[in-house]
């Protein structure tokens, strides 16, 4: 039992609260490689490859775990980017609506004296 309050008490409280955690390349690219490789012994097992076939496929999980790992780095930081780009151009967009909000008041309220 946890005698925390909270599930992670060293996150932090800016982070976005999307659902969405950092993808641990590591663990995907591991997981990828064992996922491909229990594929290509059930294969195998069910006798659909045979002896002569597992030269090509061999590779293939290896193959497949590094397209995903670069895949992983390269579009990791895109979307972080383009989330952090989303909530800057929110954040301008609320500050000029209260500029807005606040010269109109100025106008109906006689703030022009002169």
């Amino acid at each position: 039992m946890s005698t925390y309050p909270e599930a992670n008490p060293f996150a932090d409280p800016a982070e976005s609260t999307s659902g969405r955690h950092p993808v641990n390349v590591g663990h995907l690219v591991m997981g990828v490689a064992f996922a491909c490789i229990v594929a290509g012994w059930a294969l195998y097992v069910g006798e659909v490859v045979d002896q002569d076939d597992l030269r090509w496929l061999a590779p293939v999980p290896w193959l497949a775990a590094g397209i995903i790992g670069v895949l992983a780095v390269v579009l990791g930081p895109w979307r972080r980017n383009r989330a952090a780009e989303a909530e800057r151009l929110e954040a301008q967009r609320q500050h000029a609506a209260a500029v807005r909000t606040a010269s109109l008041e100025d106008d109906l309220l006689g703030g022009s004296e002169g």
